[in-house]
């Protein structure tokens, strides 16, 4: 999908593309997550990375958005709250902040990404997991 855009990109000031991944993309946590999907968004963030450093001379930027458990009306996060609470509480207990993330939460993350404020980052990952995951990046 990035290669079908690189055209109407490359002539914009302030191209960016940002994707979405997943917290089980980089830690599998305690809430043992189906493998495959962690593996296969493992894979997009490595993908994020390499287009990245193609697209960089082209002044396009490349992020991703790695969301923890994000709790909004009718998503995965209330049917578990709804049929599997002990989960829930599992999930909600090893969030550092305590509560769930929201939609908004992630809408502000990527928001970030695409604005000028962000205009020398590129080939990063943003966790936004309010303390979910057992790992700082340095």
């Amino acid at each position: 999908f990035i290669e079908s855009a690189v055209p109407h990109l490359e002539n914009s000031d302030s191209a960016a593309i940002v994707d979405i991944a997943t917290t089980s993309a980089i830690e599998a946590g305690v809430l043992r997550t189906n493998g495959g999907y962690g593996a296969l968004k493992a894979a997009a963030l490595q993908h994020v990375s390499s287009q990245a450093r193609a697209l960089g001379p082209q002044g396009i930027r490349v992020n991703a958005v790695s969301p923890g458990p994000t709790y909004f009306k009718d998503g995965d996060w209330q049917t578990m709250e709804e049929q599997r609470p002990e989960l829930f509480r599992t999930a909600r207990e090893n969030i550092a902040l305590g509560k769930f993330g929201t939609d908004v939460d992630v809408a502000n993350a990527v928001a970030f990404l695409v604005s000028p404020a962000a205009g020398h980052i590129t080939g990063t990952n943003l966790i936004v997991d309010g303390g979910f995951t057992n790992r700082f990046d340095f």
